[in-house]
């Protein structure tokens, strides 16, 4: 029966018979209908697809004024479409000025911004708005500054300021007029920065501020003084501070007419690169007068390389502050002081006379004080007057007459020698506050001297004015640097601030002991509270103050045989004045 079937319909469908034709008639006649309905569908549906995908496209009305502007051209939206591209370019840059404003960025207002416009934009009205106001304004300001330039004025931009500012130095420097030239130049740096010299008016209220003006120069720029406007200006105050440094110096050769053309005429400007070192290194003044006097060595050794050494010069300040606070090394020290215990008498001396001139002399070199003592034959005669008239009258004074009151007095000793330790310690009430006998026997100013005795009776001729060797500033007891403290006496120290600088008003002294030795200038961050010494009593007088550190405190150190031992400190200060010096005993 499979067969059959199987036959049946090889047979039906292989054979074409009239069976087969009618089925394939009826799909041509049919198909047409079946097609257009088919793309009437697409049509329709393609239809509804663009509507909703334009319905898709439109933004929903916002809820804003309505603007009587008119509809933007495709090209208008075109534009804005990339000015909104940049402005969220730029907040994704920039997120900190939306923070900082505070508020949203319109882009409505972004035209009215100083920005530079996107590359495609072609917007020339913009520039217009901008640059008009931007155009009037400079022509505006260079009108002004051609009103306000006199000459004269130290005005960069001004070619006739700086050709009077050089007239003006040349002039002076081929009449030496120095002082002049540095009183000019004030004048006209005043005139355009008023306070600039003004800065000791408000340092006064700062006593702790370490920019006070230090000894024994006043004048000296600190780094922050140092900043002024301009080039012109820059080189006229670096002109004013190096006539200034050199005018104070006592070498009557440190203006010399050659150097001074150099330092303030050289196309290299020295005088400004030499101030502008020292500000960066917030060198004190009387390490710059050191580094001046290096610079001057420097040219006279040879001009050329007088430029090239500034910098090294102004770099080794560190050196300079620790070369200041250790005048002398230890080796030094002693050195100095067996030579001159080694001096043998002159002028007439015995050698009792001589070992205490000697001994004199090796506490003035520690203290500071050239080593200048020696014996006058005039000065022996009335010192040996006072010691016998003391001695008939069983007491020391100085109203005995027999110039007893030009003479240090002393009692209970079997050598001359021996009292000179004591003139130094200079205990007891009525020498406690002056500590006078040490005050004569460290005296730069004196020459000559001499010892006189008679029985324990001892007399010192001193208050003489004939040394030529001129002190070099402050000096003190015990001495700055290191001090041997073999030599050190009882608990009264002192400050000899000299003739130049007398005890002014509010003077102050400060102590602390020191970690180390400094290897360089000692700032707030080395002076540690917690290792302030306390100063008991401080007594001023005319150009010196005696005071007395609490020798109790824990703060100072000593060996196993009670002599002092550390590194301390020392800042004395009044108004107008600061010096600051290390003693470290050994």
């Amino acid at each position: 029966m499979k067969k059959n079937l199987q036959h049946s319909l090889r047979g039906s469908l292989s054979s074409p018979g009239a069976g087969m034709t009618p089925l394939v008639h009826t799909r041509k006649s049919g198909g047409n209908g079946v097609i257009v309905v088919i793309v009437l569908v697409l049509l329709v549906m393609a239809a509804i697809l663009v509507y909703m995908y334009n319905q898709g496209k439109q933004t929903p009305p916002l809820p804003a004024e309505p603007k009587p502007t008119a509809l933007p051209t495709a090209d208008d939206e075109s534009a804005e479409q990339q000015k909104s591209k940049k402005t969220q370019k730029e907040e994704l840059k920039t997120p900190q000025k939306k923070k900082e404003d505070n508020a949203p960025v319109v882009e409505k207002e972004l035209p009215e911004q100083p920005e530079e416009p996107a590359p495609d934009e072609d917007a020339p009205e913009e520039p217009a708005v901008e640059e008009e106001p931007i155009e009037d304004q400079e022509e505006d300001t260079a009108e002004e500054a051609e009103e306000s330039v006199e000459p004269g004025m130290l005005n960069d931009d001004d070619p006739e300021a700086v050709a009077c500012f050089e007239a003006l130095v040349q002039k002076n420097l081929e009449e030496e007029n120095y002082e002049g030239l540095r009183d000019t130049l004030r004048a006209q740096l005043e005139s355009q920065n008023p306070e600039l010299f003004a800065v000791n008016k408000t340092k006064e209220k700062a006593e702790d501020d370490e920019e006070l003006p230090t000894s024994p120069y006043s004048t000296l720029p600190s780094a922050s003084q140092f900043k002024v406007k301009g080039k012109l200006q820059t080189r006229a105050m670096a002109t004013y501070y190096c006539l200034e440094l050199l005018l104070v110096t006592p070498d009557a050769e440190a203006t010399d007419k050659e150097f001074m053309a150099f330092l303030l005429l050289d196309k290299h400007e020295p005088a400004t690169a030499f101030f502008k070192g020292l500000a960066k290194k917030k060198v004190s003044s009387d390490i710059a007068a050191e580094m001046m006097t290096k610079f001057r060595s420097i040219y006279d050794e040879d001009p050329k390389k007088a430029f090239r050494s500034i910098n090294s010069i102004t770099a080794s300040a560190n050196k300079m502050f620790v070369k200041k606070y250790y005048p002398y090394d230890k080796k030094e020290i002693e050195k100095h002081i067996s030579s001159i215990l080694k001096t043998r008498p002159s002028n007439g001396a015995d050698k009792a006379q001589q070992e205490a001139i000697n001994l004199c002399n090796v506490y003035r070199f520690i203290c500071g004080v050239a080593p200048s003592l020696k014996y006058d034959k005039e000065f022996g005669k009335q010192a040996e007057e006072a010691a016998a008239a003391c001695n008939r009258a069983g007491q020391i004074s100085h109203a005995l007459g027999h110039y007893t009151d030009a003479c240090n007095l002393h009692s209970g000793m079997d050598e001359r020698v021996k009292s000179v330790p004591g003139y130094v310690h200079d205990p007891g009430g009525p020498n406690r506050e002056a500590r006078g006998h040490r005050n004569w026997l460290l005296d730069p100013a004196a020459a000559k001297v001499a010892f006189g005795q008679s029985g324990q009776y001892h007399a010192m001729r001193v208050m003489d004015t004939s040394c030529t060797i001129k002190q070099k500033g402050p000096y003190s007891y015990p001495g700055r640097g290191y001090f041997p403290v073999r030599y050190l006496h009882g608990d009264g120290w002192s400050y000899h601030a000299g003739p130049a600088a007398p005890v002014g008003e509010n003077p102050k002294i400060e102590m602390w002991r020191l970690l180390r030795a400094p290897k360089k200038k000692i700032t707030k961050a080395d002076l540690s509270p917690s290792r302030a010494i306390p100063v008991k009593e401080m007594f001023c007088h005319t150009n010196y103050i005696v005071f007395e550190p609490d020798l109790d405190d824990k703060n100072f150190k000593r060996d196993k045989n009670g002599n002092l031992i550390g590194v301390y400190f020392i800042r004395v200060s009044w108004r107008g004045y600061k010096d600051e010096y290390v003693v470290e005993f050994y």
